[in-house]
Formats: structure tokens, C-alpha cells, sequence
């Protein structure tokens, strides 16, 4: 959908907030809805499974803390 918004999101170097502030001012600048992104990437926190459960548990952990960071930043 928006893989170089993604990217830039899941870029380990910028701080967490940074990243999310980011993140919500490209998606006002491609007037895209940020409830849009959360739902996809709670679709694809659903759909975690594949391959090693240790690694869906993480990936699962990991999203599941930077969606309720987002959240909490949408107006």
C-alpha cells in the first residue's frame, strides 16, 4: 500500500515518537486516513502466525505497542 511510509516506520534508528509524529504528517500531507493504516496493520497482526511462533509473538508484541502509541496520537 504506502511500503516507503512502512519503511520509514519500522526504521530502527529514529526514536519511537519520532517516528509515529512522522508518520502522521505524511499520511496528512497523501491525505490518507491514519484509522486506515491501523486497521492494516491490525490485519496483519491477525493474520501473524507463519513460520516460528517466536517470532509471531515478538513481531505480534512489537506492533502491538506501536499501534496503541499511534492510536493515542490520532486527533
Amino acid at each position: 500500500m504506502y511500503p516507503h511510509i512502512l519503511f520509514f516506520c519500522l526504521s530502527p534508528v529514529l526514536p519511537i515518537f519520532q517516528i509515529l509524529e512522522r508518520m502522521l504528517q505524511l499520511l496528512k500531507m497523501r491525505a490518507t486516513s491514519a484509522r486506515v493504516i491501523l486497521r492494516v496493520v491490525q490485519d496483519h497482526m491477525d493474520n501473524l502466525g507463519d513460520g516460528s511462533q517466536m517470532n509471531a509473538d515478538a513481531e505480534k508484541s512489537r506492533l502491538t505497542a506501536l499501534v496503541q502509541a499511534f492510536s493515542c496520537m490520532i486527533p
